[in-house]
């Protein structure tokens, strides 16, 4: 026998995509990642967000690589606000974590999605949500802009040789309910 759960449940999904504000290079303190912001109030009835944001990040052509600038990571951690944007509070509960590789004389690049499963009790009005970026270590990490961008045809940007048109990451970021 065969049941079919009768539901009203809305999962509420929000998406944005961003042209991004500007090319971000890093630094080792906790900055804005303005193209994560999102407003989002949960579904009635709904038990958690799911908070996710896709991006690129990659090494810097300034960083040659030397001197322990092997490695690309960085750490992002989810805030919140309840008034707007004025001010802004760490999520906390498993909402920080670090993405990165390692390599030798190699341009790392990544286009990584963050995803955050967040608890909605006593969630009942429009909340701001936004991810803060810093670089774990001493490279030189930047977000957004493509070193390299290839199509059909070959190489139209490479910034290792100066050639072409610099290319950018759309980033993108979307909240939906669970029942």
């Amino acid at each position: 026998m065969t049941y079919i759960k009768q539901t009203n449940f809305d999962e509420n999904y929000k998406i944005i995509y961003y042209n991004p504000i500007l090319v971000s290079q890093i630094t080792n303190t906790y900055q804005e990642l303005p193209e994560s912001i999102i407003d989002y109030i949960p579904s009635i009835n709904s038990s958690a967000v799911i908070y996710q944001f896709y991006f690129y990040f990659g090494r810097s052509n300034n960083d040659t690589g030397s001197g322990g600038a092997e490695d690309n990571h960085v750490v992002l951690k989810l805030q919140y606000s309840d008034d707007n944007g004025s001010t802004w509070f760490d999520w906390g509960d498993n909402t920080e974590c670090a993405i990165g590789h390692y390599g030798k004389d190699a341009m790392q690049t990544s286009a990584p999605s963050v995803k955050f499963a967040l608890d909605t009790t006593s969630w009942s009005e429009v909340k701001k949500l936004r991810l803060s970026v810093k670089n774990f270590n001493s490279g030189a990490t930047r977000l957004h802009k493509l070193y390299q961008f290839a199509d059909n045809s070959g190489f139209i940007y490479n910034e290792l040789t100066g050639t072409g048109t610099a290319q950018h990451y759309k980033p993108s970021v979307s909240c939906y309910s669970l029942e």
